[in-house]
């Protein structure tokens, strides 16, 4: 499991980074257990993220807050 440190440790420091002044932490955390689910698939954390924000901006899920 200590693999997945390097997968893990971007999401969990840049989740850290937009949690302050964030107020809707539901949301901010939905988006990174997706982001995790897509890093177990095989994307590194910079596609996960990215994807994420795609799906936000086009409504591919409710998920989101959107």
């Amino acid at each position: 499991m200590d693999d997945w440190n390097e997968y893990i440790i971007p999401l969990v420091n840049r989740a850290q980074v937009e949690a302050r002044g964030n107020n809707n932490t539901e949301n901010l955390f939905r988006k990174y257990i997706l982001a995790g689910v897509l890093l177990g698939l095989g994307m590194n954390p910079r596609e996960a993220i990215e994807e994420i924000e795609e799906w936000k901006k086009t409504g591919a899920t409710k998920l989101l807050g959107n």
